[in-house]
């Protein structure tokens, strides 16, 4: 749903307000995947080894927050 000028002229209504509350909460898993990438809160850093005796070592580079952080210095 595209939300513009000629929707919102009269004002928002109770049935706009659920739609919107809607779309939102069937996008909140997403959003909030996307906000621990930002936060620099990886699937890997959730990654446990099988054995004591291998190698655990596990890499962050937050490529989603210098991204954003980047977009909004821009705007």
């Amino acid at each position: 749903m595209i939300i513009d000028e000629d929707i919102l002229k009269d004002g928002i209504d109770e049935v706009l307000l659920a739609k919107l509350i809607r779309k939102h909460s069937l996008e909140q898993e997403r959003y909030e995947k996307l906000y621990n990438y930002y936060i620099g809160k990886h699937a890997i850093c959730e990654r446990r080894r099988s054995s004591d005796n291998i190698a655990n070592n596990k890499i962050v580079c937050n490529h989603a927050k210098y991204i954003v952080d980047i977009a909004k210095a821009i705007l």
